[in-house]
């Protein structure tokens, strides 16, 4: 059996390695901190971006629908045009 000076050198092993596990834990609990916050940074962003590509798609779409009323009134007064006048 362990002598008493035996069994508190196993203690303070122990300890020793609680404390740094302990430590460990704690600093993978901040990377992780850090990560999630980087994440949501990054995710705001993209969000952000996501938005704006929108804003331009609807813009673009509003664009298009201008030109193609134009080009429907620009046919529509070439047909009359080629009714008043004839082929030229």
């Amino acid at each position: 059996m362990d002598t008493v000076e035996e069994l508190k050198k196993h203690v303070e092993v122990l300890e020793k390695f609680l404390k740094e596990e302990k430590a460990w834990r704690n600093k993978m609990n901040k990377v992780l901190s850090w990560e999630k916050e980087r994440n949501k940074v990054e995710c705001d962003a993209l969000r952000q971006l996501l938005t704006n590509k929108m804003t331009m798609v609807e813009n673009l779409t509003g664009s298009l629908e201008l030109i193609q009323n134009e080009l429907l009134a620009l046919q529509s007064s070439h047909g009359q045009l080629k009714e008043k006048y004839g082929e030229a």
